[in-house]
């Protein structure tokens, strides 16, 4: 079962190891940023699972829908805590 899971996922989303290269080069990227370690964890992380959206988009199918929405989705739930935590002032 588990070997149809990873044929079917590798179709969508490329060779894990490429993808993993690539998502990993990217985060490194952010995490050399000048205010990354003044970051929130849920902005940290929202960062790393984009970044991993990105990378899979440009290993292998970028036309898999559900990229943009997850990279939205982890965008808004950012935005949503930030408009929130401002409102409380």
């Amino acid at each position: 079962m588990v070997y149809k899971t990873l044929q079917k996922r590798g179709k969508t989303y490329g060779r894990f190891a490429d993808n993993a290269e690539i998502a990993q080069r990217l985060k490194r990227v952010v995490r050399d940023g000048v205010k990354y370690s003044e970051l929130p964890f849920d902005v940290c992380e929202a960062f790393d699972m984009i970044l991993s959206k990105i990378s899979r988009a440009v290993t292998a199918d970028y036309k898999h829908l559900d990229t943009y929405e997850d990279i939205q989705g982890y965008a808004k739930l950012v935005q949503d805590r930030l408009k929130k935590d401002s409102d409380m002032k």
